[in-house]
């Protein structure tokens, strides 16, 4: 019963935190299952069928280092996308781009597929040739009070 609530409050409360941008990113970053450093290495939008159908898009990232949980690589599901002329979003779906660095706050959904945290606020731009005026790993780390141990 405690895991049925708790999952539900976490259905409930992810859609919310992405809607409250002045939510630090502490805050967010304590309720991931998850948080990993990593690099976009292939977005791959697919049309889901049921109900009106939509476009939601595999993001591939190569994990290069583990802040909370597995270190694996993994691929996470971000509700939108463009296949050829069609192209659906959701405001509250992060921005990614291939071949970026982020830090990433996760969570499992119901289905077992990895989505990111908070929106925007649960894929963080680190500093990278894609992102050169991002701030560091070390200076997002501080922020999200999750220690890195080099």
């Amino acid at each position: 019963m405690r895991a049925l609530c708790f999952a539900l409050l976490l259905c409930l409360g992810a859609p919310a935190l992405a809607l409250q941008p002045d939510v630090p990113h502490a805050v967010v970053a304590s309720q991931a299952t998850r948080i990993v450093v990593g690099e976009v290495t292939t977005l791959e939008p697919r049309f889901v069928a049921g109900g009106d159908g939509y476009i939601e898009t595999g993001v591939f990232i190569s994990t290069d280092r583990s802040l909370r949980g597995s270190g694996a690589d993994l691929e996470l599901v971000i509700e939108g996308g463009r296949i050829g002329e069609l192209a659906t979003g959701s405001s509250d779906a992060p921005k990614v781009e291939l071949d970026g660095r982020y830090i990433f706050l996760l969570v499992e959904d119901f289905e077992g597929r990895w989505r990111v945290l908070g929106g925007q606020r649960g894929a963080i731009a680190l500093r990278s040739p894609t992102h050169p005026r991002a701030k560091t790993l070390t200076q997002v780390a501080a922020t999200l009070e999750v220690p890195v141990v080099d």
